[in-house]
């Protein structure tokens, strides 16, 4: 019997197939020589862990960064500098800040894995079911 992936192997099937470059290089050149001390890459794989991994909030997910060093590295962070390379809220603020201004590439991604995922399966989404009613169904 074969196990179920694991929660940083799910993450890194994402970070793997992501089409995130355009939206990297142009949060890169807009850092420009700016201060590089949280690199752009690690940060934007730290913000898609939050997602993978369903952090509720921002400071849930940097707690996570600072206990768990395999995810750090996951994400691209120096193993040197240990916590010392999670970012600081304000630093997360500001990059989210930065990315917003980037809807259109993010977009972009969303479509790109859109039109990947019809190639792979044509039929998805060709017959798809909505709960719409206000209560949770229980199994």
């Amino acid at each position: 019997m074969r196990s179920a992936p694991s929660d940083l192997h799910r993450l890194q099937l994402v970070l793997d197939h992501l089409p995130d470059g355009d939206l990297v290089r142009c949060l890169e050149i807009e850092r420009g020589r700016g201060r590089d001390l949280y690199p752009v890459a690690p940060v934007w794989n730290a913000i898609v862990a939050g997602i993978v991994l369903q952090h509720p909030t921002v400071e849930a997910l940097l707690r996570e960064l600072r206990r768990n060093a395999e995810l750090r590295q996951l994400c691209g962070f120096n193993p040197i500098l240990g916590t010392a390379a999670v970012p600081s809220s304000f630093a997360m603020s500001r990059f989210f800040f930065a990315l917003m201004k980037h809807e259109d590439l993010v977009k972009a991604m969303f479509d790109e894995l859109v039109r990947t995922l019809k190639a792979a399966l044509p039929d998805l989404g060709r017959h798809l079911g909505f709960d719409g009613k206000a209560i949770p169904s229980l199994c």
